[in-house]
């Protein structure tokens, strides 16, 4: 698809080419040379880095009406875009590009190291260029030609749990669970992943997923449309494509636009719980009513099935706490431990809000601070805390050297 021009976008009547590279050039200094970067969704006003954010095209960016900054230096050098996310990210497609969010990008170094490895060991040469690299990984490892149905891998490495910082797979809780799981396709691997996220872990659908898959041909399901959606994962809501066909099958709404679906259960209101609680209800409600007008589902078992629907979908981050930490309720100071899900209100940034669940982590390395209150603190370098720029994790608060606001500690 030929991306449409620029200027057919922008609001200024003649605007300048955009495509330039500028090198190293300050955000703002970029903005003022280009005052045409106004977009029908608002002005673009910062430049960031994002660690995870890849563009891509089939031809030079540069050739393209993508304008790009080369930021970094040395052999952190790299080309950045003053495309923002959040605000002109879903414009990409009008210009022919695709974006997407890559987790642990320092695993392509590990790829494009080894590949080198063995290039040179079967060459003999010392230099190898990485357009031998790329060519070696497309041919013997890309996923277009490899089935992934090497049962040796699956074996030696998922079975008998020969780990090495693999990514998703190290911490002790999930590699127990794929001993036992014992994976022989890559679904399955898919299926793990999926699992270990704080949703279904609070509903201990990991212990329920083997125990359904060591007695798969006995089980039954909530309703006949549900087999084919649920089969493959033993009876379990696991990815968020079966929430859309569920809908699809149960309710009847046409598969292209159960997208809006899945949105509206991943959506997040931060600062406006109650909105998002009636969206969640009235949700409800719409489910409710036309599972059973187009399959005839029983509204109790609808209702049900919603709930853990809603559950399963949900996702945060892991921010851990230890269960002897003091958090303020309504009712006063309590420890972790002893607060009640559905029934304690916490203290928090939005004000007091109701405990869905507590989330059991396992064993995890951990930090003690102390205010100048004498406060003290226990959790993970993931949690994050409240500082003047902002909710920033431990980890960043001690690389950036943060201070730290809490009520009476400023």
């Amino acid at each position: 698809m030929k991306p449409i021009q620029i200027k057919s976008i922008l609001k200024s009547q003649e605007p300048r080419r955009v495509y330039d590279i500028h090198h190293n050039l300050p955000p703002g200094a970029f903005y003022d040379r280009q005052p045409n970067l106004v977009t029908d969704a608002a002005l673009i006003s910062n430049c960031g880095r994002h660690a995870g954010g890849v563009v891509l095209t089939d031809s030079p960016l540069e050739k393209e009406n993508m304008p790009l900054i080369i930021g970094g230096k040395d052999t952190k050098r790299s080309l950045q875009t003053p495309w923002t996310e959040g605000v002109n990210y879903r414009m990409l497609e009008h210009f022919g590009f695709l974006k997407f969010d890559f987790l642990a990008l320092g695993t392509l170094r590990i790829f494009e190291k080894t590949v080198e490895k063995v290039l040179k060991k079967t060459t003999g040469r010392k230099h190898i260029r990485f357009e031998e690299i790329k060519k070696w990984f497309g041919d013997n490892l890309s996923p277009d030609r490899n089935p992934m149905t090497d049962m040796n891998v699956y074996k030696n490495v998922f079975w008998d749990g020969n780990y090495m910082s693999i990514f998703q797979f190290v911490k002790p809780n999930t590699q127990s669970f794929m001993r036992r799981m014992k994976p022989t396709c890559i679904r399955d691997i898919a299926i793990a992943t999926s699992i270990h996220r704080p949703g279904p872990l609070s509903l201990k659908v990991d212990e329920k997923f083997l125990q359904n898959r060591e007695n798969h041909d006995n089980l039954k399901y909530e309703h006949p449309l549900l087999k084919e959606v649920l089969e493959s994962t033993e009876n379990l809501l696991i990815f968020q494509e079966q929430l859309q066909l569920i809908y699809h099958k149960l309710c009847g709404i046409p598969l292209d636009e159960t997208d809006g679906v899945r949105k509206a259960f991943t959506k997040k209101e931060i600062n406006n719980k109650e909105k998002a609680a009636a969206e969640r209800d009235k949700l409800k409600g719409e489910f409710m009513r036309l599972s059973k007008e187009n399959a005839g589902v029983d509204e109790k078992m609808s209702s049900k099935f919603f709930d853990n629907m809603s559950a399963l979908v949900a996702y945060s981050f892991n921010k851990c706490l230890h269960q002897d930490s003091l958090v303020e309720t309504k009712e006063g100071m309590k420890k972790i431990k002893d607060v009640v899900p559905e029934v304690d209100f916490v203290n928090s940034q939005n004000g007091f809000v109701k405990v869905v669940n507590k989330y059991q982590n396992g064993r995890k390395n951990l930090v003690k601070i102390k205010t100048k209150s004498g406060k003290e603190l226990i959790c993970t370098l993931d949690h994050k805390i409240q500082t003047p720029e902002g909710m920033k994790t431990v980890q960043e608060i001690i690389n950036l050297k943060l201070p730290i606001v809490i009520k009476d500690d400023i």
